[in-house]
């Protein structure tokens, strides 16, 4: 008992220190904590891909999951539809006034065998505590998926701060049973402060698999760089200490 509450009070140190290096590393930090009114969002599909005809290559991350590397003119598409009055106006509601998308990645992910230890693809419950600290991030579906695809699931931002207060701030199961908010349909797209909601990736059961698009919108001076997010997408995600 003593020992799992002294690694509960470890886990607990390195998120605050997180925590606190991102917003150190942010502009205007402040503005996070004053102008924001929501956590995550429902919307209409953002946007209708086609991996064959929208896509240049493959990269294979590891035997569990592969990205694909989506045309340049296919993510000017994405950038319009980001600037969009109505999405501006959704990215206003999350506090982020100035929205700039550093990272856009797809990916499919296939069946792993999950243990106790061991977090494969996002698979235990986290936040994201090292990206922007006021950020966005939005999945869509290349297709209506169920429960057997391993959907991307998350819980409220009130029943997340319940958690931390019990000391939980990643691992396989939630310390507070919470209502688990699962995305499933490809006619809606969601949209998710994933510093503040605690989520994880589904596990897709055996001969099943999930394919998703990810945006991460950031709240910064500047506009979008075509060449470098085209280039990133093979790279990993940009956090505050390796961030563009």
């Amino acid at each position: 008992m003593m020992k799992s509450k002294a690694l509960k009070i470890e886990e607990m140190i390195k998120w605050i220190s997180k925590r606190i290096l991102s917003y150190i590393l942010t502009d205007k930090s402040i503005k996070l904590i004053v102008n924001k009114r929501k956590y995550f969002e429902f919307k209409k599909r953002l946007i209708s891909l086609d991996i064959k005809k929208d896509t240049n290559s493959i990269i294979q991350k590891n035997k569990y999951r592969k990205k694909y590397i989506l045309k340049k003119e296919v993510i000017k598409r994405i950038i319009e539809e980001i600037k969009k009055e109505d999405n501006v106006k959704s990215l206003n509601e999350f506090g982020i006034g100035n929205p700039v998308i550093n990272y856009i990645t797809l990916y499919e992910t296939i069946n792993h065998k999950d243990n106790h230890e061991i977090s494969i693809n996002a698979s235990h419950w986290h936040t994201d505590d090292t990206i922007h600290a006021r950020s966005v991030k939005i999945f869509q579906l290349i297709e209506k998926i169920t429960i057997e695809n391993g959907p991307f699931t998350f819980i409220s931002r009130e029943d997340t701060v319940k958690n931390w207060k019990r000391l939980f701030f990643r691992g396989r199961e939630l310390t507070i049973k919470s209502k688990e908010i699962m995305y499933l349909s490809n006619k809606e797209s969601l949209w998710v402060d994933a510093r503040s909601c605690l989520h994880r990736a589904g596990v897709p059961a055996k001969n099943k698999k999930r394919d998703i698009l990810m945006i991460q919108v950031v709240d910064k001076k500047g506009e979008e760089d075509i060449d470098y997010l085209f280039k990133q997408q093979g790279l990993g995600e940009p956090t505050v200490i390796k961030s563009r």
